[in-house]
C-alpha cells in the first residue's frame, strides 16, 4: 500500500496583490511551496508527492524540486479553475498509478507548517477508517442569522460542538476517485490537463492542446465540495 501526497498549489495569489503566485513567494530564499513539500519529503510514511500547479509554472516547480532535493515529487499536474477542480485533476491523474486501497493525502501548498505527528495521525486514522481530516477547536462565537431579517440572530451555536477543518486530509484512493467522478458527472477533463514527463525529465503540456481552460465551472464549487465532504460520513 502506498501513501501519496497531493499538494494543491493552483492559486494565483491575486488577493495578496503580488506579481507572482503566493506559493512561490520566497521566505529566507526558499519558496513557500518548498517548505510544504519538505514536510512530506521528510516524513517516512509518505512514498510519493504530486503537485497540482497553476498552469505555466510547472517547469518552475520541477526546477525548485531539483534544487531543494524533493526527490519524492513524481507528478506535476496543471490546476483547474477552482480548488475542487485542481484536486480532481490530481486525483484523476493518479488513476493508473494507485490501487483503490492506497491512501491519498490532500494538502494546501501554502500551508507549510505541517506537524509531523498530525500527518502521522491522519495517515493512521485513514488506514483504520478509510478517511481522516485535521480539525481544530473553534474559538469564536457562532450565531445563526434570521433569514427574514439578517441584521438579527435566532440561535446561538455552542462552539464546543464545532470543529474547524483544515489539511492535511487523507482518503482511500478508490473512494476519493469515485466521489469526484460523481461530483463532476457529465463533465470531461479538458485535454490540457494531460502533462507528460519526457525522457529528459522535463514536463511539457500535450502540444496538441494549447487552448486555455475557462472558469465556467466555478459556480458549482459548493455543490462539489459538499459531495466530497460526504466522504467523511461514509457517503
Amino acid at each position: 500500500m502506498k501513501n501519496v501526497a497531493v499538494v494543491v498549489a493552483g492559486g494565483s495569489g491575486t488577493r495578496m496583490g503580488q506579481d507572482i503566485p503566493k506559493q512561490f513567494i520566497n521566505v529566507f530564499d526558499k519558496p513557500v511551496l518548498i517548505y510544504t513539500l519538505e514536510s512530506f519529503q521528510r516524513h517516512p510514511d509518505v512514498d510519493a508527492i504530486a503537485v497540482v500547479c497553476i498552469d505555466g509554472w510547472q517547469t518552475m516547480v520541477d526546477a525548485y524540486a531539483k534544487q531543494f532535493n524533493i526527490d519524492k515529487l513524481q507528478w506535476i499536474v496543471p490546476g483547474g479553475g477552482s480548488v475542487q477542480e485542481s484536486i480532481r485533476n490530481g486525483v484523476e491523474h493518479l488513476e493508473h498509478e494507485l490501487d483503490p486501497e492506497d491512501i491519498v493525502i490532500i494538502h494546501d501548498g501554502i500551508r507549510p507548517l505541517i506537524d509531523a505527528d498530525v500527518l502521522t495521525d491522519v495517515i493512521q486514522v485513514c488506514e483504520r477508517y478509510g478517511n481522516a481530516v485535521t480539525s481544530l477547536p473553534y474559538n469564536e462565537q457562532i450565531f445563526v442569522i434570521n433569514q427574514d431579517d439578517p441584521s438579527t440572530t435566532v440561535q446561538y451555536v455552542p462552539r464546543e460542538q464545532l470543529r474547524r477543518v483544515s489539511t492535511p486530509q487523507a482518503y482511500r484512493y478508490g473512494k476519493l476517485l469515485a466521489a469526484y467522478r460523481k461530483a463532476f458527472k457529465g463533465e470531461h477533463r479538458h485535454p490540457r490537463f494531460q502533462l507528460h514527463q519526457h525522457h529528459d525529465g522535463r514536463f511539457r503540456r500535450n502540444p496538441a492542446f494549447r487552448q486555455r481552460f475557462g472558469q465556467e465551472h466555478q459556480a458549482h464549487h459548493q455543490r462539489r465540495s459538499g459531495i466530497v465532504q460526504g466522504l467523511h460520513h461514509g457517503g
